[in-house]
């Protein structure tokens, strides 16, 4: 049973960093912005995505820290069981 208790605090606490790095990366705010050109054709916009704390992210930093935590949390729990098994 200890086993067990164990693997699931570790799964819990991976499904919390997922939940951190989701707050910290989701790319949640679009801001956009646009300079209106003097001559005809020279205006310019942009636009960029930002997670809810206003850091400046993209689909891909959000996926790529997922799957860190994802590995990070089955490699933890491999060895935990792993650890208990002995």
């Amino acid at each position: 049973m200890a086993a067990r208790r164990s693997a699931v605090g570790t799964l819990g606490w991976g499904v919390i960093a997922a939940l951190g790095v989701s707050v910290l990366f989701a790319p949640i705010l679009t801001y956009g912005w646009c300079a209106d050109g003097v001559e005809d054709g020279t205006s310019t916009c942009g636009s960029s995505e930002h997670s809810i704390v206003g850091i400046p992210s993209s689909i891909w930093i959000w996926m790529g820290s997922m799957v860190a935590v994802v590995i990070v949390t089955a490699v933890l729990v491999k060895r935990r069981q792993q650890h208990d098994a002995r």
